[in-house]
Formats: structure tokens, sequence, C-alpha cells
């Protein structure tokens, strides 16, 4: 996950592989999107708003979960295509 400059979000990752999307907020809560082009995922990190980007293009159109420690850990070990 890369360190973003937003008022909402602290940090976003994305996985070509298994075009999942990872988002951590500065509330420290984070979710996985799933199924999301390339190109959005490429349009969040250059939104100049990445909060009004996420609310705009993201939220309501792809699955999301929530992940806790134990998920985020588990997707550090499967290596590759892994959501981190």
């Amino acid at each position: 996950m890369c360190l973003v400059s937003s008022s909402v979000l602290a940090a976003v990752g994305y996985c070509c592989w298994s075009r999942s999307l990872v988002v951590r907020f500065h509330s420290g809560e984070v979710y996985g999107y799933f199924n999301v082009p390339g190109e959005v995922a490429q349009a969040l990190f250059s939104a100049e708003s990445k909060g009004t980007f996420l609310n705009r293009t993201i939220l309501g159109r792809f699955r999301y979960l929530r992940l806790d420690s134990t998920t985020l850990g588990a997707a550090a070990r499967d290596g590759p295509g892994s959501i981190v």
C-alpha cells in the first residue's frame, strides 16, 4: 500500500492480478474492493481529491469487504496477487 495525500484516505493499494483495491482510512478502517479495473485504480491514485473520487466512482459500484488484521495477515502470506 502507498501512503496518499488525502484528508480521508491514509493509504491505497491495488493488485492488477486480482483486480483488488485496498483502502485504509485515517480512522484505521481498511476496506477491500473487488473487480476494480486498473484504470479506475489509477484514476484514484491520480485524483486531486481521493475521497471525492472514492465516493463518486467506487462506493456502491464494487463489491467490498471490511478487512481486519487477520485478513490482511493472510493476504500477505498468500504471495502474488494478494491484496497488500
